[in-house]
């Protein structure tokens, strides 16, 4: 099962929970109530007092990370700082019961309806063993608390670790309180030392049995027999944003930062360093993404992640920015003449297909947003693709991190078929049958089948809409005529948008040599038309996944909606990632959208042999009308918040054609 937040990708990094309330003007920010409370430990009990081996040792930069993290909250974002607000928790103080009990009496306790919380933890991290065989690796993270060892005699030197269930349960009572909450975690997890510049912020696994804890809560219980199936340890739905300083197989480090040479983890200070910089004014993507970057010179391996739902709030604000799609440009000629993109085939690109490029940062691509160039697709590679410049190109050429927007597909394969009922009795429909013969890649389907999508002029109580059908016959969308001249470029809007949609559905790859097995599954479920599980809104399903290959497979689940939407539901890099032979569950709740009776959408499952970034296939669904019983609407919209972000690979790694796959499977969801 999926677990909410896998300290594996939390422990080597910064793990911001946010609650999102911080206003961005001091007047709106005194007006709110903001608790945080901070920890860092640079001296640890036991030292290498057991082991010189497996003691932990001691660190140099937790208590500046502190420091600098209450400077932000204090000086960028109205923390009052007083210990009614800002509790910190320094070296013996940061006991196992010494974090536990301030976060009960200090967070938990104290938090209001929408206040805005921050725990933020500076220190060790590691393992233990995996009794109940949730993770991946057969391990559990863990952060090492002051009074933690890790070897010799249990009872003279026991582990007092806190674990990820542990984790999992306070922040659950925390988000029953409160929406905005902030975890932030500098920490390393992986069991093994490395060399290098730079402390590693990691202590040696404890292989010893496994201490029996007791419950942090009476009523959230996690023992060695459950599993995260129980809701009662699940904070389903959490908003959160949840930064990792780096990914489950790297190392977060500690070394001298800044012009004093002062200690700090490479993650906070880089953090600390760009939020200071653009203050509320980016979002937690955006800031991750420029940290991504200027952390790839540092001497250490070190990828910051991002995950949670809340990747789109502006940081530390109550807002949230709705994105337009974009793809990355992962690299440019010296020339300047040459791209290369951060999309390949699996996710549908074309050779002779036109991106426009726009400047690093941007948000919008509308009409009112001048390109810097324009590219057309020459090469295309499972993962990446290769373009040159057609276009005008500014003067100061293409820069990193610039941002691409298709512009023209080309359909190199067969068209989007589209069939017209009563087109010779419709004004509108002539019109929009007129206009669409100027698109290579859209073609009149005149036969009655074998079509993508029907248009029809509605009639009694759809009179004023155009109709849309897919070849299934599921009606998916209506456009609202009034007799105007907009009639028809509404009309081709949506169409165009449907073919897009229809092309991604039918990404798939014949020559893969990947097996994999992806069913839904759910107890005493009925079935339409013989084979589509239908489940009533707000009941819980399944989604299994086995990997039948000999090699290890990544994976991303991909709704297509029928309101014209695609959804990316990425997983933390642990979830994605399965073994061969291994089976993974993740658990999904079924709903409708107001308004509706019955939807039926299509689960895409894409599978790869390394990491891709999917954000790209991501649609918003088509403005439309209530239509009782039609086909609308996405039944993932309460998956869990769990996110792998900024995954990057070198640019011109050649991938084989066969080391990707797609598989398909439908549902419906009814009242």
């Amino acid at each position: 099962m999926i677990k909410d937040i896998h300290l594996a990708a939390i422990f080597g990094l910064i793990a911001f929970m946010i609650m999102g309330m911080v206003a961005n003007t001091t007047a709106l920010a005194d007006e709110e109530h903001k608790l945080a409370l901070l920890v860092g430990i640079n001296d640890y009990k036991y030292d290498k007092e057991y082991d010189k081996v497996r003691g932990i040792s001691d660190l140099s930069g937790p208590k500046n990370d502190v420091e600098i993290m209450r400077g932000l909250l204090v000086d960028s974002f109205g923390f009052p700082d007083d210990a009614e607000h800002i509790r910190t928790l320094m070296d013996e103080q940061a006991t196992r019961d010494g974090i536990i009990g301030a976060f009960k009496e200090h967070l938990i306790a104290k938090a209001k309806k929408d206040s805005i919380v921050v725990f933020h933890f500076s220190g060790h991290g590691s393992q233990l063993k995996d009794t109940k065989g949730e993770e991946g690796d057969k391990r559990d993270e863990t952060i090492v608390t002051h009074d933690s060892a890790h070897g010799g005699d249990p009872k003279k030197y026991p582990n007092r670790d806190i674990t990820d269930d542990e984790i999992n349960q306070m922040l659950a009572k925390l988000t029953e309180i409160t929406p905005n909450v902030t975890f932030i975690f500098d920490s390393c997890h992986s069991g093994t030392m490395s060399r290098g510049s730079g402390t590693p912020r990691i202590a040696v696994m404890d292989e010893r049995p496994r201490p029996q804890y007791q419950p942090i809560f009476a009523d959230v219980q996690v023992s060695e027999a459950e599993t995260d199936n129980d809701d009662t340890i699940r904070s389903k739905g959490a908003k959160y944003a949840l930064i990792s300083g780096s990914t489950a197989k790297q190392f977060s480090y500690e070394k001298e930062m800044g012009q004093n040479n002062v200690s700090h983890g490479v993650m906070t200070w880089h953090f600390v360093k760009r939020i200071k910089e653009v203050g509320g004014d980016a979002t937690y993507g955006e800031v991750m993404e420029e940290i991504r970057n200027r952390m790839k010179d540092e001497p250490n391996t070190q990828t910051p992640q991002l995950e949670g739902s809340e990747k789109d709030r502006f940081v530390f604000g109550t807002k949230s920015l709705v994105p337009e799609p974009f793809v990355s440009v992962l690299s440019v000629s010296k020339g300047g003449k040459k791209v290369t993109l951060d999309v390949g085939k699996i996710h549908g690109v074309t050779k002779g297909s036109v991106y426009e490029v726009y400047k690093p940062g941007t948000r919008s691509f509308g009409k009112e947003v001048k390109p810097i160039a324009k590219i057309k697709i020459t090469v295309v590679k499972p993962i990446t693709s290769k373009a040159k410049v057609v276009g005008p190109i500014g003067s100061k050429g293409i820069p990193d991190k610039a941002r691409a927007v298709e512009r023209q597909h080309n359909w190199p394969d067969a068209a989007f078929r589209v069939h017209f009922v009563g087109v010779d009795k419709s004004e509108i429909l002539k019109g929009v049958r007129a206009r669409l013969k100027g698109f290579n890649h859209i073609e009149e389907q005149h036969r009655d089948k074998d079509y993508d999508l029907l248009l029809e002029e509605g009639k009694g109580k759809q009179k004023g809409f155009v109709i849309m059908e897919l070849g299934d016959s599921s009606r998916i969308s209506r456009v609202a005529i009034s007799g105007n001249d907009e009639d028809v470029d509404r009309v081709i809007e949506q169409v165009t948008h449907w073919a897009k949609w229809s092309n991604i559905r039918k990404i798939h790859n014949p020559k893969s040599r990947l097996d994999v097995e992806f069913e839904i599954e759910s107890v005493d479920v009925e079935y339409a038309d013989g084979s589509i599980p239908i489940f009533t809104e707000d009941e819980d399903f399944t989604i299994s996944v086995t990997n039948k290959s000999d090699e290890n497979i990544h994976l991303v689940l991909v709704d297509l909606s029928s309101d014209g939407s695609v959804t990316v539901a990425p997983l933390t890099e642990e979830d994605q990632y399965i073994s061969p032979g291994q089976k993974k569950e993740y658990t999904f709740t079924a709903m409708l959208p107001e308004g509706l009776t019955r939807v039926r959408d299509k689960l895409k499952l894409f599978v790869t042999t390394e990491h891709s970034d999917f954000s790209p296939l991501a649609m918003k669904g088509l403005t439309r009308g209530k239509m009782k019983g039609s086909a609308v609407g996405n039944p993932l919209e309460k998956l869990l918040s769990n996110a792998a972000h900024g995954m990057t690979r070198g640019a011109d790694k050649a991938v084989h054609p066969g080391n990707w796959t797609t598989v398909e499977r439908t549902m419906e969801v009814r009242e």
